[in-house]
């Protein structure tokens, strides 16, 4: 059993419309991090992560559990593994069903096609002059 105040908005389940407009979508869920039971001893180098949630949160429509097998490196927890896995799969999951968030999407602010350098570059003849 997870308490509903650990289970409420671990993740959100984002996707961007066509005209740039972001529906967010609060899911719920809990995290885990389990050791392995290998030759008798819990193994405290092989893990399985997991992440169990559903979404949306205040009216749910489907339920997804991500279990990871052994995940590599020294990242091998539920919300370093499991979650972001959730959140992709969610994501998609809820366009297919057609999930609607409650309440009106929110305006992703426009992104500048291209950034400004923080550092202006030395030109061809600058180069050119700089000692080695």
């Amino acid at each position: 059993m997870i308490d509903e105040g650990t289970a409420k908005g671990k993740v959100r389940v984002i996707g961007i419309l066509p005209d740039g407009t972001m529906v967010v979508i609060r899911s719920a869920g809990k995290t885990g991090t389990a050791q392995k039971f290998v030759d008798g001893a819990y193994s405290h180098s092989k893990f399985v992560a997991s992440f169990l949630g559903y979404v949306p949160e205040d009216d749910p429509q489907f339920v997804l559990l991500v279990m990871v097998d052994e995940p590599k490196g020294q990242n091998y927890y539920g919300a370093s593994v499991a979650a972001p896995a959730f959140s992709e799969m969610a994501t998609q999951i809820a366009e297919i069903l057609n999930v609607k968030p409650k309440g009106d999407p929110v305006q992703v602010p426009p992104v500048p096609a291209v950034a400004q350098p923080l550092v202006q570059a030395p030109s061809s003849a600058q180069a050119q002059e700089a000692p080695l």
